[in-house]
């Protein structure tokens, strides 16, 4: 588990380290449409929460292994209120669009 953590962090520092390459060196090529503020803002804060809940489940299962049931219960639940996020997060931002 602690494997794909550290992939995914890999992963996506990888994926923002070349955009932020890509619009620095070829700025013309930039997004036809000019975006909001608040749109910019969403991509970090949405990938720093699919980070936070993977760790979370991945605690989750290292709980299960230790035998912590309540610590299980804990981890899961804060799993699934960083799930929660990113639908609403998604639907608003799909909502201001239209």
């Amino acid at each position: 588990m602690w494997l794909f953590l550290i992939t995914e962090i890999m992963f996506f520092g990888g994926m923002f380290a070349v955009y932020t390459v890509y619009r620095n060196w070829y700025p013309e090529r930039g997004l036809r449409s000019r975006p909001a503020a608040w749109m910019r803002s969403s991509v970090p804060s949405n990938t720093g929460v699919l980070l936070l809940s993977s760790f979370t489940m991945v605690m989750a299962v290292r709980a299960g292994q230790l035998g912590q049931k309540k610590m299980i219960v804990i981890f899961l639940i804060l799993t699934l209120l960083f799930g929660g996020h990113l639908p609403r997060g998604e639907s608003l931002r799909v909502e201001r669009e239209v």
